[in-house]
């Protein structure tokens, strides 16, 4: 499909494969065709344009000379066309008073002198987009980074152009060499820990509709490796406009959008702009009663309570005693054992084998609170990064503590590849 400037109404006009003069303009513009002895089917026909909440159709007169009018039937679900409005002999139609953010499905047919009436042309759908978003808070983009993606057409589509602040420029999968299917992945680190409550996705704004986004899943996580469920997942309507998903909010630093399928059911996926919005503040109270239970029980008290503090003289920081099930009321620098230990440090060490190398970490991790592990990896010990997607394994030790193993594919040509783990304790 190309969209060409419709220099006569001032919109934008979207001529249909095979045909002439179709086309679909705003405010908001469908066209059905109507061809041969009864109307038939205009093929990948859509509605772009921005509409509030009216719908204007059109299509080509039959040619018989006997045509007494037209029906035109609508509804808001796919093969159900409850509403209907005669359009004379005028081979145009509005329908207004249509709801935000509801597709609407729309059929026509002819009828002539004879009271013979047509078979309805093929299915044309409408989404009325949403034209005011909620208030909440964008998280900035300033601060984040790619943490991961699948597929990237480098370099125009690069992946970081999809939260770039500029909608026109896109993130769009490798689509030659040979183009890469879907699932498709985007993994964001927004930089620090956020409530995060919901999402917007816009659509690319340029003149082609391959890799609109249909069905997708979105994610948010503390580590950037635990993801459990998705926080919303469903479908997009087949729209320029932006479009916003609210969920409850789940505090996490990292976000991960997976696109399952597009509305032009090839194997690309395009994002012009991806914006995490920060939602109700997530509450860590038993994180921090738990924490101050744990210093007093360790005879700490006053400034040798706080977290960061580390009293003994032993470099230990007391959240990180605390996270990692070690002794705070003395000293103690102790490793965790892999494998078979309950207390701790994290175990960290690279592990060669052949040609292939992996950075293995393997910690405790205290269940159900709001404690923030995120295992990381460096060359230098100057740059450190988050992990690859690489999945853990997580075995519960009992009803507080489980132990994460995490085996970090890293390169075996590499003179020497660091780790650590980050502990951050979120607070109100």
């Amino acid at each position: 499909m190309q969209n060409t400037p419709d220099q006569s109404v001032g919109r934008n006009t979207v001529l249909l494969p095979g045909f002439s003069g179709n086309k679909v303009s705003g405010p908001a513009w469908a066209s059905i065709m109507g061809l041969a002895m009864l109307l038939c089917a205009v093929q990948f026909l859509q509605a772009t344009a921005i509409s509030p909440d009216s719908v204007t159709l059109e299509w080509n007169p039959n040619p018989e000379t006997d045509i007494l009018s037209y029906q035109l039937n609508y509804g808001t679900a796919p093969g159900s066309h409850p509403s209907i409005v005669d359009a004379g002999t005028n081979t145009t139609a509005s329908v207004t008073g249509l709801v935000e953010g509801t597709t609407y499905y729309f059929v026509v047919s002819a009828i002539n002198q004879a009271g013979l009436q047509s078979v309805a042309s093929a299915e044309v759908s409408y989404q009325v987009p949403v034209t005011q978003v909620s208030s909440v808070t964008v998280i900035p983009q300033t601060g984040w980074s790619l943490r991961y993606v699948n597929s990237q057409a480098l370099n125009t589509y690069a992946a970081i152009r999809a939260f770039d602040g500029k909608p026109n420029t896109s993130w769009a999968t490798d689509y030659l060499n040979p183009a890469t299917l879907p699932p498709h992945e985007l993994q964001i680190d927004l930089g620090t820990a956020y409530p995060v409550g919901g999402f917007r996705y816009l659509p690319r704004q340029d003149a082609c509709t391959d890799g609109s986004i249909d069905q997708y899943e979105f994610y948010v996580s503390a580590d950037g490796s635990q993801w459990g469920t998705p926080v919303a997942s469903g479908h997009f309507a087949n729209t320029k406009t932006e479009q916003e998903v609210l969920f409850d909010s789940k505090m996490g630093r990292y976000v991960r959008l997976r696109v399952l399928s597009d509305f032009s059911d090839d194997p690309n996926c395009v994002v012009a702009e991806l914006n995490v919005l920060q939602g109700a503040i997530v509450a860590p109270p038993p994180t921090a009663t738990a924490f101050a239970n744990w210093a007093a029980a360790a005879n700490l008290s006053a400034l040798d309570s706080d977290p960061l503090a580390a009293p003994q003289s032993d470099g230990i920081a007391n959240l990180l005693k605390y996270a990692f099930r070690m002794n705070g009321s003395g000293p103690d620098v102790t490793v965790l054992t892999s494998g078979t230990g309950t207390t701790g440090l994290p175990f960290i060490a690279l592990e060669r084998s052949g040609t292939t190398a992996v950075l293995h970490f393997e910690y405790l991790r205290r269940k159900n609170s709001s404690l923030i592990y995120i295992p990381r990896k460096s060359l230098d010990l100057q740059t450190w990064l988050p992990l690859s997607s690489t999945t853990p394994t997580v075995t519960s030790l009992d009803a507080e503590w489980e132990r994460v193993v995490i085996a970090e594919p890293c390169d075996p040509a590499a003179p020497a590849s660091f780790g650590r783990v980050e502990v951050m304790m979120p607070t109100l």
